[in-house]
């Protein structure tokens, strides 16, 4: 029997990101679809029933636009996708995709940094 590769994506953090003063606090996790390139966002704060997916839709220069949608459902069966925002990276977010999620209180971040545990325990 022939061991098959398994992968184990344990995703990227997401973080709630206050604009004024950079405190973070943990928003859920983002996992990628290689099949479709794009991200499913598993936010904390919505419903398990409530699908989100972060994808590229862009770049120029040094930045790279996304756009944010939400699967809906009629009866209980995908119906289609809605624009629910829109994000960004550039050298001035350090890699990190930093998302308008509807909230001018918050920013939602995807962060790729291993360290960024570390960021959200050193702003608060």
């Amino acid at each position: 029997m022939e061991n098959t590769e398994q992968k184990t994506d344990r995703g990227h953090d997401l973080f709630w990101m206050n604009p004024v003063t950079g405190k973070r606090i943990h928003a859920g996790k983002a996992f990628y679809d290689e099949r479709f390139n794009e991200y499913r966002l598993k936010i904390d704060e919505t419903p398990d029933d409530k699908q989100f997916y972060l994808k590229p839709m862009g770049a120029a220069e040094s930045e790279v636009r996304y756009r944010v949608e939400q699967v809906i459902k009629k009866s209980g069966k995908f119906h289609h996708r809605e624009e629910k925002g829109d994000g960004y990276t550039s050298p001035e977010t350090a890699g990190e995709v930093h998302i308008d999620f509807g909230s001018s209180m918050k920013v939602l971040v995807l962060s790729f940094n291993s360290n960024s545990k570390q960021k959200e325990n050193s702003s608060s």
